[in-house]
């Protein structure tokens, strides 16, 4: 997981260029770091979580990770365009 874990803040760093084609590398490697950690992270659960509290920690998972995914949207539809200029 440690690997999956610096692959995504690399995936972040190169994001932040302004270079077409790093900022698409890095949307790749950072939607396919989400994908593994959104199936990896419920495993575990179901791996360490006591049987009785098994259907709550599944829909806690998906629950927070649904949440998680519509700020993030709610974020980014607020950020300013190339078009929006002061004054």
């Amino acid at each position: 997981m440690i690997i999956f874990n610096l692959l995504g803040a690399i995936a972040v760093s190169l994001t932040m260029y302004l270079h077409p084609v790093t900022i698409i590398i890095g949307r790749y490697f950072f939607g396919f770091t989400c994908g593994v950690f959104s199936v990896a992270g419920p495993k575990m659960l179901d791996e360490t979580v006591p049987i009785h509290l098994s259907s709550t920690f599944g829909t806690a998972t998906n629950t927070f990770l649904s949440g998680g995914i519509m700020v993030a949207l709610l974020l980014g539809a607020g950020l300013p365009d190339d078009d929006d200029t002061e004054g």
